[in-house]
């Protein structure tokens, strides 16, 4: 097979995703690792097919960036709705413990006269100066 040949085959493996010998990123390097030449060969004697190539590359690239791109807007409305529901949740949370920190409150308060202690009246006497208290 010559060398325009290999270097059609090459062309023809990365673009369609079926490498044989690299990692199948759409580049110069691995072109010339696909059909078995010096990159700098490439250059030299067949930059139609360089060109050729960059073109497709190009092209599958473009292709690559808008599936990527019309991915990452499909997300972003995803995640938008997702934040959407995680608000509204947390209002619906804010407004529970208003409601039960509001119950508490009632259920101390009917509680209160229970758990007062209530002193005896001094009747008029004084306090002692030290630290003991009078019966």
């Amino acid at each position: 097979m010559d060398k325009r040949a290999l270097i059609q085959n090459a062309i023809a493996n990365l673009t369609s995703g079926n490498p044989t010998c690299s990692d199948g990123k759409l580049t110069i390097s691995n072109l010339a690792k696909e059909a078995g030449l010096h990159r700098q060969r490439l250059y030299d004697e067949f930059p139609d097919l360089v060109e050729q190539f960059r073109t497709q590359a190009g092209s599958f690239t473009s292709v690559g960036a808008q599936k990527q791109l019309h991915l990452a807007e499909s997300t972003i409305e995803q995640l938008g709705k997702r934040n959407d529901e995680l608000v509204q949740r947390a209002k619906e949370l804010e407004l529970r413990i208003e409601a039960l920190s509001a119950l508490v409150v009632e259920l101390t308060l009917q509680q209160e006269p229970r758990n007062l202690v209530h002193l005896r009246p001094n009747h008029g006497r004084q306090k002692s100066s030290d630290t003991t208290v009078q019966q």
